[in-house]
């Protein structure tokens, strides 16, 4: 199997369509551009539809090998993982700032995976389960971590939420700690 395919048929009302591809399970990095990719990776060609006419075949090159991480969120007051959202940030490359990526573990038995390119990063606790509500800590606190090609890390974020300083929010009005 080289990799190729072909689709029968397109959206009528779809004149333009990008491609992008990657290969997950073996690193390869999704082609096109992401929040931390320091440049575009591969190729994403797009292909223009006109009535009547064929599209040329088109050729996608992946570009890039990255590391894959897995998240969890330690609670120390409670000894055990809990639900929390991240937000993860990459450094700097050359003098291109690079934004940041939120998400959540929503289930604390499950971790959050992701593949990124290589590089150094952050990872910070944006919100937190405090007996079934979300609260904001005031700091965020963080920890950097660092991708390699072709590597898992798994990794802990440790946090105490009892110590955890908080902010207002509609969960909790007048900044309480957490009391787990």
């Amino acid at each position: 199997m080289d990799g190729s395919f072909s689709i029968e048929s397109f959206d009528p009302d779809c004149n333009r369509i990008r491609f992008t591809a990657s290969k997950a399970e073996e690193f390869w990095l999704k082609t096109g551009d992401d929040v931390f990719y320091a440049q575009p990776l591969g190729t994403a060609p797009g292909v223009e539809l006109r009535q009547g006419v064929p599209p040329s075949p088109i050729t996608i090159v992946l570009g890039e090998l990255g590391g894959r991480i897995e998240f969890r969120v330690w609670d120390e007051a409670i000894q055990s993982l809990i639900p929390a959202g991240l937000e993860i940030t990459r450094k700097p490359v050359g003098n291109k700032v690079l934004t940041a990526l939120y998400t959540a573990i929503k289930n604390p038995a499950d971790s959050l995976s992701r593949l990124l390119p290589v590089g150094l990063y952050e990872v910070r606790l944006n919100y937190f389960d405090c007996r079934g509500k979300t609260y904001f800590p005031r700091d965020f606190p963080g920890q950097p971590f660092e991708i390699v090609a072709e590597k898992v890390e798994r990794f802990q974020l440790k946090v105490n939420t009892a110590e955890l300083e908080t902010r207002s929010s509609y969960a909790n009005p007048r900044a309480e700690k957490c009391r787990p």
